[in-house]
């Protein structure tokens, strides 16, 4: 039997989250209720908390598993008991996004109808996965999707990632176990780069400031021929300054890829003509396949190769799943703190206030909320150190 009431992270009326009781909504005939067993804190979260973004959703959230507790009756869709995993991007309708402009995971409960499932946006995966480490799905998702276009422009021995949030590091993560021979990562907080460099996940020379010449220094640890590719992963309040780098920095002939967000009509002096956001819009939850490449010049006339995407397709999801299955202790070290609900509501109003990268006294990096745990709990590095990027 289902509660009449469950614990939620709503945006109150200064637009900052604060653990309440939601009612549950009864699903109807058609719709799938998916009982959310953990959910990852995102930077977009983040950056729609600080007022950076504009997005109406009072329940934030889009990385998350969950089990499917009713289904509705129609053929070939989740079945109660499924162990589910959200793609918040709906491929054919951009106002619909999870967390952003429909009401998101950070809550126990989500009700999701038939058009939506039928779209692609709850994916049954493979059981079995510890569902904190699950919270790492979506973003893992949208770095095989970005890998998967890197490589049908070039097979890169060097990459330079530019940001190193959570999908930044899962980009590393993924490299390294490629066989990438050297992987920068490009970022503006020294203390962050410190930290990376501390637990032996990226070497020295490979941690980059971004308020540091970042171009420079790549183009000298390359022997003057520029990387042969690079992402940006920032937010899109950093993503045209890490382009311009990139720009500087990428060899002839290499590839790079806009997985972070852009500005609306963002453009760029030094890609003369090049429509940004078209470019990141032209591949969108897997489609189409095999993905689009632009091919453009720089103002100085050398080609590069740009791509870019917007969400990932159930196969990534899968894929993504798949992984931290059989890989966790690769991946485990991003997940940084397990939190109850009010905990995570305590965080969350810290970081909005001042900005905090800490959380704790630990880098804060991947927060989960873990909804099956009571209120004050709070687990630092909670599912160990795992292997080495």
């Amino acid at each position: 039997m289902l509660p009449s009431h469950h614990r939620a992270l709503v945006r109150d009326g200064h637009r900052l989250p604060v653990e309440t009781l939601v009612p549950t909504l009864a699903p109807g005939p058609e719709d799938v209720l998916v009982r959310v067993r953990a959910a990852g804190v995102c930077g977009t979260d983040l950056q729609i908390l600080r007022g950076l973004r504009n997005d109406p959703a009072d329940i934030l959230g889009h990385e998350a598993l969950g089990e499917v507790i009713t289904a509705g009756a129609w053929e070939d869709g989740p079945r109660p008991g499924d162990t589910v995993a959200f793609n918040p991007t709906h491929p054919g309708d951009p106002g619909r996004l999870l967390g952003h402009t429909l009401p998101g995971v950070f809550q126990q409960y989500v009700r999701v109808p038939r058009a939506d499932v039928e779209a692609g946006m709850l994916v049954p995966v493979e059981a079995g996965l510890d569902p904190r480490l699950g919270a790492l799905a979506e973003p893992l998702s949208a770095v095989l999707y970005s890998g998967e276009l890197l490589r049908q422009a070039v097979l890169p021995e060097s990459v330079a990632l530019f940001g190193a949030g959570t999908v930044g590091l899962l980009h590393l993560v993924c490299l390294r176990r490629a066989g990438v021979r050297r992987v920068f990562l490009v970022h503006p907080r020294e203390e962050r780069l410190a930290w990376l460099v501390s637990r032996g996940q990226v070497a020295p020379a490979e941690a980059v400031s971004a308020l540091d010449a970042p171009a420079e220094h790549l183009l000298r640890e390359t022997g003057g021929v520029g990387v042969d590719a690079a992402v940006i992963c920032t937010p899109r309040t950093g993503s045209l300054a890490a382009l311009g780098e990139a720009v500087r920095a990428v060899r002839p002939g290499g590839c790079i890829d806009l997985l972070g967000g852009f500005p609306a009509d963002a453009g760029l002096e030094a890609l003369p003509g090049v429509d940004l956001a078209e470019i990141r819009r032209a591949n969108e939850c897997g489609q189409p396949s095999p993905g689009r490449l632009f091919p453009v010049r720089t103002a100085k006339e050398r080609p590069l190769v740009l791509t870019g995407h917007r969400g990932a397709a159930a196969r990534h999801l899968r894929e993504a799943v798949s992984l931290l299955r059989s890989a966790p202790g690769a991946f485990a070290w991003l997940v940084t703190h397990v939190v109850s609900p009010d905990v995570a509501a305590r965080a969350l109003r810290l970081h909005a206030g001042t900005g905090a990268h800490r959380f704790e006294g630990e880098e804060w990096l991947k927060m989960v909320i873990d909804f099956e745990r009571g209120a004050g709990f709070l687990a630092r590095s909670p599912l160990g150190a795992g292997g080495g990027a």
